[in-house]
């Protein structure tokens, strides 16, 4: 019986070896992820409206220093697709020490994996290059339409690129980076 208690006591021990991991809610990964693409610079040329695309775009402008930095872009929603997998296996064995066989053997074993995958496809441009790139990605939205109603969503596609270009063409001209924070380096 000692050897058991003996037994139960290595596999409980083995188990605290193997890296504890916790659930992740899919609105705290989701939460994360905008936090790091603010971070990184990221620009929405879509949704955001002028004010907020502003202070992205001076944000990133202050981070590097430049009046026309190279952002990460996210020209249109974002699709996440979640995909994951935990594995968790166990294995014990005691030898037969009550039987008259060896005095003791002893056999064990853990696994424990845990994956997380998201690609995210994110489009690197000069500030200044945003308005084509996202003007360019949205226009092969509209290839399947019927002739007429791609030219009318094209011209509101060129129509929003050239107000996006106005903007980004004030926002790099008007830089001035003694109005950035110092950096926090």
């Amino acid at each position: 019986m000692r050897d058991v208690a003996m037994a139960a006591a290595l596999l409980a021990a083995l188990g605290g070896c193997a890296s504890a991991s916790r659930p992740v809610t899919v609105a705290a990964a989701l939460h994360e992820l905008q936090m790091q693409l603010q971070a990184a610079g990221a620009v929405s040329a879509t949704g955001a409206g002028p004010v907020r695309f502003a202070e992205a775009a001076r944000a990133a402008q202050c981070e590097v220093r430049a009046a026309n930095p190279v952002v990460p872009i996210l020209t249109r929603e974002i699709t996440v697709d979640l995909a994951g997998s935990f594995t968790a296996t166990g294995t014990f064995a005691v030898g037969p020490a009550a039987t008259g066989g060896p005095p003791f053997g002893l056999s064990g074993g853990m696994t424990r994996g845990q994956t997380q995958a998201l690609t995210l496809p994110l489009t690197f441009a000069a500030l200044s290059e945003l308005p084509d790139v996202v003007a360019a990605q949205r226009a092969t939205l509209f290839t399947a339409l019927p002739a007429a109603a791609r030219r009318t969503a094209l011209r509101r596609v060129l129509a929003e690129r050239d107000s996006l270009r106005a903007q980004t063409r004030g926002l790099v001209d008007s830089y001035d980076p003694a109005r950035c924070p110092a950096p926090t380096r």
